[in-house]
């Protein structure tokens, strides 16, 4: 992105930012790029917004020359001070884009690999300006780490990303099912001001009604906390968004919402039918949603925005985006931030979603001493996925990434809360395989 004195930002290519290797190599030699630790199959992400501008399929066996890169993407973002700027993504395993495609920023280009001149999987990032090679951390934020000491990092200056959100907002939470039983009069002397509650969602037997929403409702209701709404669909068409809007919505009838009813999209599998029609989708949604007297509102997180939907479309909605860096990574307008996963909020057993409303549904403003991230304990997770595609596996990765675990190991150990776990857990049953907390 472009910070108000025009410098650029660019984001992590990927969502752990280990360097395995800097401008130099270990040995000295001139590198001219970094190499970012990857398992194979992890999502690889644009910079900054911007057309790419070469896409190169690997012959299979050349180290040599160009196709010393293994398949790669080239980006050209627009210029800075006058000179053309771009970044290219090396060795990897599967390219997602096609040359002249605009892509946005933290959208899912690829998926890294050990293509061309590579001894390993990684991800080769190089920022170039006007043809020169610079060292890419003149253009990135400090959040990183090195592989071992005998990384040689060469000559640089981070750039300073922008102080977090400094308005005033209010402070919330969302709850599903996966909460149990939650002491709503606990919660609300926390300092929790408001409260998301899951309506409903769909599994194999259809849509269904999220067995805690009456009890979340009327709890909340009962501790003084406003609340609002939200549907995780899985519909990929008109009739199935038809059954879960007359399974969930009647649901609603009756209540007083403070808040929004959120259409909640995140669900990978959505994504098959392409940008438009899932865009249509999630308008037509919220429409019928307003029909119904409610004030409607769309629920995804950053990297899915920019990858799988056009969020001008929807712009005249409000959007609660998740993005549980330290800043907000979205650039777009947005009403609430769900910044952290692990939230502990006394009344509720384990881990929560924790939100900051900034556009102020209601009036109250400020955040109690208990808003901390969660430090929960970890296990171990084992997946098996012998029965799993590469594309099955490479989203448990992807997904792990978005809980902030670890994405530069396989999947078959993985750290994770009790919370993340069971998210795993559902998507290894999901492709055919299993998981156990070991």
């Amino acid at each position: 992105m472009r910070l108000s004195n025009g410098e650029v930002l660019f984001t992590w290519p990927l969502a752990a930012h280990t360097i395995t290797a800097g401008w130099y190599y270990s040995d000295g030699k001139l590198h001219r790029a970094i190499d970012l630790r990857a398992a194979v199959g992890t999502p690889v992400y644009a910079a900054e917004d911007g057309t790419v501008d070469w896409v190169q399929a690997w012959d299979g066996h050349s180290t040599s020359g160009d196709q010393s890169y293994g398949n790669l993407v080239r980006i050209r973002h627009a210029d800075y001070n006058g000179g053309k700027l771009q970044t290219l993504y090396a060795h990897l395993q599967r390219v997602t884009v096609k040359n002249g495609q605009a892509v946005r920023e933290g959208e899912v280009i690829g998926y890294s690999g050990n293509t061309g001149n590579s001894t390993g999987p990684h991800l080769h990032f190089e920022v170039r300006l006007a043809g020169t090679r610079y060292n890419p951390l003149n253009w990135l934020d400090s959040d990183f780490d090195v592989a071992s000491d005998s990384v040689r990092l060469g000559s640089f200056t981070s750039v300073v990303r922008p102080a977090e959100d400094s308005r005033e907002y209010v402070y919330g939470i969302d709850v599903s099912r996966y909460q149990g039983d939650v002491d709503w009069a606990q919660v609300a002397a926390s300092g929790v001001k408001f409260a998301l509650l899951r309506a409903g969602s769909q599994n194999s037997g259809g849509p269904y009604i999220d067995p805690y929403f009456e009890q979340n409702y009327a709890g909340a209701k009962a501790a003084g906390i406003a609340v609002g709404a939200y549907i995780y669909t899985y519909a990929e068409t008109e009739a199935e968004q038809n059954d879960e809007i007359l399974t969930i919505l009647p649901s609603l009838e009756g209540k007083t919402f403070e808040y929004p009813v959120f259409v909640d999209v995140e669900d990978k599998s959505l994504t098959s039918i392409g940008k438009a029609a899932l865009t249509q989708l999630v308008k037509r949604y919220m429409d019928i949603i307003d029909q119904k007297g409610f004030v409607p509102g769309w629920y995804s997180y950053t990297n899915y925005i920019n990858s799988y939907l056009c969020p001008e479309a929807l712009a005249d909605y409000p959007l609660w985006v998740a993005d549980y860096r330290s800043s907000l990574g979205y650039t777009g307008d947005y009403h609430i931030w769900q910044y952290s996963s692990k939230g502990t909020v006394p009344g509720i057993s384990g881990a929560v979603d924790l939100n900051r409303d900034y556009h102020h549904y209601i009036a109250s403003t400020g955040a109690p001493a208990e808003e901390q991230p969660a430090t929960p304990e970890l296990h171990k997770l084992s997946i098996s996925l012998p029965g799993a595609d590469a594309d099955k596996a490479a989203e448990i990765i992807r997904k792990a990434a978005d809980l902030g675990l670890a994405p530069d190991v396989t999947v078959e150990t993985l750290p994770a809360s009790a919370g993340d776990i069971k998210t795993l857990t559902e998507m290894a049953d999901a492709a055919g395989g299993v998981a156990a907390k070991v």
